[in-house]
C-alpha cells in the first residue's frame, strides 16, 4: 500500500476547500480575485450509485482520473502564470474548480454552487455586496455530455463557457449554446481524417465502437454520413455505456467482444470508446492473436492507462487521433517543482480508487521517495493535448478581460457581467474560428 501514498497529496489538495453543508458531495479548490474563472474537471472516472435511493443526495466518487488531475492542476497553474505577469495591469484572476466526477448530476451541483445557489464552498471569500453570479467565465468540461448538461444552465446569464475536450458537433449549434466555445475542432473534422485514411488505405469493411451519449452518437453518425458516400460499409456499431458507473457496463462490453469475435472478416475498428472501456476489451484478447487495425480517437488515442496496462501484443496495430498540442514546458517544470510536506500526512488520508474505499495510512516514512513517485506518476500520465487546450482556454479568457478593462473598472465586481465577458471573448475568437473554417 505505501507505493499509493503519494495520492495522498492530491486528496488533500482537492480538499484544501469542501463544499458547505448546504451542498455536500463538492470537492474542489477555490482562491480569491477581481476576475473569478469556474473550472470543471474529471477528477474522479465514476461515481457510486445506490438502487434504492429514497432522498436527494450526493454522488459518491471514486477511481481516480491522473489525466483530469493534471488538467486541473494546469488550469490553477495557467492562472498563476497570468498573475504573475503585467497582462493584467495589476488586476488578479481568481478561480473555483471543482471535481465533476465524470458525473452530470455533480457537474451540475457545482454549477449551481458558482451560480450562487447555496451551497459553495468559495463563500467565504465573497460578501453579499457582489452581483448574484460569482464567476465570469467557465472552463470546462471534458466529456460532452457533462458540457451539454453545463452549457442549458450557464445559458440563463450568458456565461461563457470554454470547453478543453468537449467536440461533440451539436455544440456549435449557437442558436441553442450561445455561451459555447471550445479550444478544440468539433468532430467533424476527426471523423473526415478517419473517413480518408480508410479510404486511402482501401478499407471498406468496418466496425464501430463507441459510447452511449451525446459525444458517442455524434461521432458515429458524422462518420457514417461520410463513409457511406464513400462506400464505406459499417458492418456492426456497438454501444457501451457512457458512464462507468453504470451497472450493465461490463454486459455491455462483453457484448462487444463477443461481436468482434464474430465479425472476424472486420479488420478494421472505429473507436470511440473511453480508455476503461478499451483496457477491458485489450485484456479480453490477451490470449488470442487478433491482428486487427483499431483507429482511436481522441478520447483514448493518448491514453498511457490503455498503453501501460493493457496487453496489446498481439490485438495488432493502433493508429491514434489527436488535437494539436505545444509547448507545456513551463507546466511540467511546475509539476516538477511539487512539494509534498510533512503537513499534507497530518490530514492521514490515502483513496484506495480501486477499492472506491478512503483508508487511513499509519505509515508516513520515505516522504523525498513518496515526493518522487507522485510526481513521476503525474508527468507520465500527461496528455499533452489537453493541457494546452485548457492553457488555451485561460490565455483567451485573460485576454478579453483585457479588453473588457479597457471600457470599466475591474476593480468593482459589481461592474463586471459574463455576458460582457462573452461578447469580448467572441471578438476575440473570430481569428480561431477563421482558422478552423480554413481547416475544414
Amino acid at each position: 500500500m505505501a507505493c499509493y501514498v503519494w495520492i495522498s497529496c492530491l486528496i488533500f489538495f482537492l480538499r484544501s476547500c469542501q463544499a458547505s453543508t448546504d451542498a455536500p458531495g463538492l470537492i474542489g479548490v477555490t482562491a480569491p480575485g477581481d476576475i473569478i474563472i469556474s473550472g470543471l474537471f474529471p477528477v474522479h472516472e465514476q461515481t457510486v450509485l445506490s438502487m434504492n435511493v429514497t432522498k436527494p443526495e450526493p454522488a459518491i466518487c471514486n477511481s481516480l482520473n491522473i489525466g483530469g488531475f493534471t488538467q486541473m492542476l494546469a488550469m490553477k497553474h495557467a492562472i498563476e502564470v497570468i498573475n504573475n505577469s503585467s497582462l493584467l495591469n495589476g488586476l488578479m484572476l481568481g478561480y473555483e474548480i471543482y471535481d465533476s466526477c465524470s458525473d452530470v448530476s455533480t457537474a451540475i451541483r457545482a454549477t449551481m454552487a458558482f451560480l450562487n445557489y447555496p451551497g459553495s464552498c468559495a463563500q467565504e471569500h465573497y460578501n453579499t455586496s457582489e452581483p448574484p453570479v460569482r464567476v465570469q467565465a467557465v472552463v470546462g468540461e471534458a466529456y460532452s455530455e457533462i458540457s451539454i448538461a453545463v452549457a442549458h444552465l450557464l445559458n440563463l446569464e450568458l456565461i461563457p463557457q470554454i470547453s478543453y475536450g468537449s467536440t461533440a458537433e451539436i455544440l456549435s449549434d449557437k442558436m441553442r449554446f450561445p455561451a459555447f466555445l471550445r479550444t478544440v475542432p468539433n468532430d467533424y473534422h476527426q471523423t473526415k481524417a478517419m473517413v480518408n485514411l480508410i479510404q486511402n488505405n482501401g478499407w471498406n469493411w468496418i466496425g464501430f465502437i463507441t459510447t452511449d451519449g451525446d459525444y458517442g452518437r455524434s461521432a458515429i453518425e458524422s462518420f457514417v454520413s461520410q463513409a457511406s458516400e464513400l462506400g464505406i460499409c459499417v458492418a456492426f456499431k456497438v454501444f457501451l455505456p457512457n458512464f462507468l458507473s453504470d451497472k450493465n457496463t461490463d454486459t455491455k462490453i462483453n457484448q462487444a467482444i463477443n461481436t468482434i469475435r464474430k465479425n472476424q472478416r472486420v479488420n478494421v475498428i472505429v473507436s470511440f470508446a473511453k480508455p476503461a472501456h478499451m483496457m477491458k476489451i485489450f485484456d479480453s484478447f490477451c490470449e488470442e492473436t487478433l491482428g486487427k487495425i483499431w483507429i482511436a480517437s481522441d478520447s483514448w488515442s493518448m491514453s498511457k492507462e490503455v498503453i501501460h496496462k493493457s496487453k496489446l501484443t498481439n490485438i495488432g496495430k493502433i493508429i491514434g487521433f489527436t488535437f494539436k498540442t505545444g509547448n507545456i514546458t513551463q507546466f511540467q517544470n511546475y509539476l516538477n517543482s511539487l512539494k509534498i510536506s510533512e503537513d499534507t500526512f497530518k490530514e492521514n488520508i490515502f483513496l484506495d480508487h480501486d477499492q472506491a474505499d478512503v483508508v487511513f495510512l499509519n505509515d508516513t516514512t520515505n516522504i523525498n521517495n513518496t515526493q518522487e513517485s507522485g510526481v513521476n506518476v503525474l508527468i507520465n500520465n500527461l496528455h499533452r493535448d489537453a493541457v494546452y487546450s485548457v492553457q488555451i482556454a485561460i490565455s483567451a479568457i485573460a485576454n478579453a478581460v483585457v479588453y473588457l478593462c479597457k471600457e470599466i473598472n475591474c476593480k468593482e465586481p459589481a461592474n463586471i457581467h459574463p455576458y460582457e465577458v462573452n461578447r469580448f471573448f467572441f471578438q476575440l475568437s473570430l481569428v480561431y474560428f477563421k482558422e478552423q473554417k480554413s481547416y475544414k
